[in-house]
């Protein structure tokens, strides 16, 4: 099905998985943060672990940042699929970058 042949429904399934993605990323970007710091920041410097508020604060701006950027294979996806992709990321990456953290800070 091409993007132009998308009906109202999955075009309203596509935005509330889009939004819901957000908040999930927020979250689990935010949590991540505030996990890495207590492993590496907190034991070498004095600056203590931040809270969600101020990782989620750090994420948004490393976001803002770094910008968004989207890949050319996207072009031919209908908006729930680039949704659900973006969300299956907003979940799995941070986990897996949480798993590393913890397997390294075994290690330190």
């Amino acid at each position: 099905m091409s993007k132009a042949e998308t009906t109202f429904a999955e075009d309203f399934a596509g935005m509330t998985v889009a939004i819901v993605a957000i908040a999930v990323s927020c979250v689990m970007k935010a949590f991540v943060i505030t996990k890495l710091w207590a492993w590496f920041v907190l034991p070498f410097s004095s600056i203590p672990v931040p809270s969600m508020a101020m990782a989620l604060g750090l994420s948004l701006f490393a976001n803002y940042m770094t910008g968004i950027s989207s890949t050319p294979s996207d072009k031919d996806k209908t908006l729930l699929e680039k949704s659900c992709s973006s969300l299956a990321n907003s979940i799995f990456i941070p986990l897996i970058v949480l798993l590393i953290g913890f397997i390294v800070s075994c290690f330190v």
